[in-house]
């Protein structure tokens, strides 16, 4: 019997396959199905695709294009509806993005940190040709394409509130109706800044009624934008940033920021009401300080204190009115055309805060600065209450409040248990009194000069100075 193989009931048993067999088949079976995936990928991309948007939660919308909303996409776009999933139809050279049904869409496709604007406007074509431009920043030599290559002129170009979807809505009527029966063409005469430079032009301007229309719903739009961001920042009280000019640490809204700059530091940016984006609003103004440049004149400093010093001496405690920068943090500049924000500034502010004043430059001057504490390099002069004394630490100047005044503020403050405002409620309070010539303990009124209050003082003995003042004398809406 062969020793092959067999079993007791003389069955013969076959051959088992060598190894090496076995090994050559499994590469040869891998080497297969790699060939067979690479060959079937976008097979599997087809089928793996559906199968990815379903397990997302929610409603799906499939965009052409990131943030493009033009009317004439909307009109393209062929919608189904599957029960909780939507879909739009791509053409086929774009991108398809899916985007959660429930995002909140802005105007301009973006949605802003709170405090912060959105990103309007973006590369457009042309109307004419297939240019693009990056409007609204491009919007000059977009207007010098339009005449130089088109013969047309946008009419008052810089009031256009989104020029983009301008652009872009009379691209798509220019495509169904030619541009001469929407808007008239224009021959310029010797009065004209065109003539001898084209022999006519086509103006688009309000003057057309569907032009005006287009106009007002994008400055309708526009405003409702900002309006929603300002609401946002109102109702958001997780605000927390350390003061431009001090290490006071504002909690809560942003409307207790612009109090505490013009309370403080007489920093007039003017009623919270009317501002909008105020978080990206006070990085500009961090960035400018911290580069040592004055926010009206925009000069440059060499160094923190003398910044302090100029702002201070050339009162320049608001900003620059002249730079378009500032434009777009002034919700009027949204409510009316040809408004700027400076024309409102010093009137609506009042009206809008507890605030107090100071009698004269010298009592503005030390709000502005003697009560501010920088590090040791930017620490200005800190003039005592009662007489000339200047000093560059705070320390020494309570010493000298002691021991020639005799008159201990912070242990007044500690029995009070004033806080921050408080106490510069109170030190503004004493400083107009003493301008007035008036004790600011007992209300006496009948003092002629500086040197007859601090002989007064002297009269009324050191437990005169121990006393403290009605609350209701310095603690109240001035």
């Amino acid at each position: 019997m062969s020793r092959e193989g067999s079993n007791p009931k003389g069955v013969p048993i076959p051959k088992r396959i060598k190894t090496k067999w076995t090994i050559f088949a499994a590469i040869l079976a891998v080497i297969v199905s790699v060939i067979f995936i690479v060959f079937s990928k976008n097979y599997f991309r087809s089928i793996l695709r559906p199968c990815v948007s379903l397990l997302c939660n929610g409603c799906l919308v499939v965009l052409e294009e990131p943030f493009s909303e033009s009317d004439e996409e909307q009109q393209n776009a062929e919608v189904f509806e599957e029960r909780d999933r939507i879909q739009v139809k791509p053409r086929k050279h774009f991108l398809s993005l899916p985007v959660a049904k429930q995002r909140i869409r802005t105007l301009s496709g973006t949605i802003p940190p709170i405090g912060y604007s959105p990103i309007w406007g973006g590369p457009t074509m042309c109307l004419k040709c297939l240019e693009f431009f990056d409007l609204p920043k491009e919007a000059d030599s977009y207007a010098k394409h339009l005449i130089d290559r088109h013969r047309i002129v946008i009419a008052d170009i810089d009031l256009i509130v989104d020029l983009k979807k301008y652009i872009e809505h009379w691209r798509h009527r220019f495509g169904e109706t030619d541009i001469a029966k929407c808007f008239p063409l224009v021959i310029p005469t010797a009065s004209d800044e065109l003539f001898g430079k084209v022999e006519s032009f086509y103006l688009l301007s309000a003057a057309v009624a569907e032009d005006r229309q287009l106009r007002e719903q994008l400055a309708v739009s526009r405003l409702e934008e900002v309006i929603a961001c300002q609401q946002r920042e109102r109702s958001d009280y997780t605000f927390c940033r350390k003061c431009l000019f001090c290490h006071y640490v504002v909690r809560g809204n942003r409307a207790k920021f612009i109090h505490h700059l013009y309370l403080i530091h007489r920093l007039n940016l003017g009623s919270p009401d009317n501002l909008v984006f105020v978080s990206e609003y006070i990085d500009i103004l961090s960035e400018k300080i911290n580069n040592n440049e004055c926010l009206k004149c925009e000069a440059v400093l060499s160094s923190h204190r003398e910044l302090m010093e100029h702002m201070r001496i050339q009162g320049h405690r608001e900003v620059n009115p002249h730079n378009l920068l500032y434009d777009k943090f002034y919700v009027i500049n949204y409510l009316e055309l040809g408004k700027k924000w400076q024309e409102v500034l010093a009137e609506d502010f009042e009206d809008s805060m507890q605030t107090f004043a100071d009698s004269d430059e010298d009592s503005q001057g030390d709000t502005w600065m003697d009560w501010i504490e920088h590090d040791n390099e930017s620490v200005p002069n800190l003039v005592c209450l009662f007489c000339s004394g200047a000093f560059s630490q705070l320390a020494p100047m309570l010493e000298h409040l002691k021991a020639e005044h005799h008159y201990d503020m912070f242990n007044f403050f500690e029995k009070e248990e004033l806080n921050f405002y408080q106490r510069v409620k109170f030190v503004n309070y004493v400083r107009r009194m003493v301008y007035e010539r008036k004790c600011f303990i007992c209300g006496k009124v009948d003092i002629g000069t500086r040197e007859a209050l601090r002989k007064h003082f002297v009269d009324m003995g050191s437990g005169h100075m121990e006393k403290m003042p009605p609350r209701e004398w310095w603690d109240k809406d001035e």
